[in-house]
């Protein structure tokens, strides 16, 4: 469109794809998981401290938060994929430490041994960190 000098139906086209994307992720954060908001990084340093919130280190909030991730930056937002980064990383370590998701049928016996809040809060940081 642009190389046949439409740049208005072009700019329209633009602008629809933009607001498209992040509505989709403003969508599926509100509807799937609202764990999944913001950057994260204030709930892995709440869960560090010792404040035990349900739902910030699940499947689903990992899930949404890497689709709402990829949607936001793709809708030319002005959003850092550094700090989601850190929240996903702290919810992979999370689950590894769980043994996996029993929800979902991804368990692993070995895993098991990471139980104790302490080892948990370990691979917590380890993950956030990478």
């Amino acid at each position: 469109m642009m190389l046949e000098c439409r740049f208005g139906m072009a700019f329209l086209v633009f602008s629809l794809t933009n607001f498209g994307l992040t509505f989709f992720a403003a969508l599926i954060t509100a509807l799937v998981s609202l764990a999944a908001a913001g950057s994260g990084i204030p709930e892995v340093k709440a869960y560090l401290s010792g404040v035990d919130a349900p739902g910030i280190f699940t499947l689903r909030t990992l899930f949404v938060k890497i689709i709402g991730s990829i949607s936001a930056v793709s809708s030319s937002l002005l959003v850092g994929k550094a700090r989601p980064l850190v929240h996903n990383g702290a919810c992979v370590a999370s689950l590894l430490g769980q043994g996996g998701s029993k929800k979902y049928g991804l368990t692993w016996k070995w895993l098991q041994y990471f139980k104790n809040d302490r080892d948990q809060r370990d691979l917590v940081t380890c993950g956030s960190a990478a």
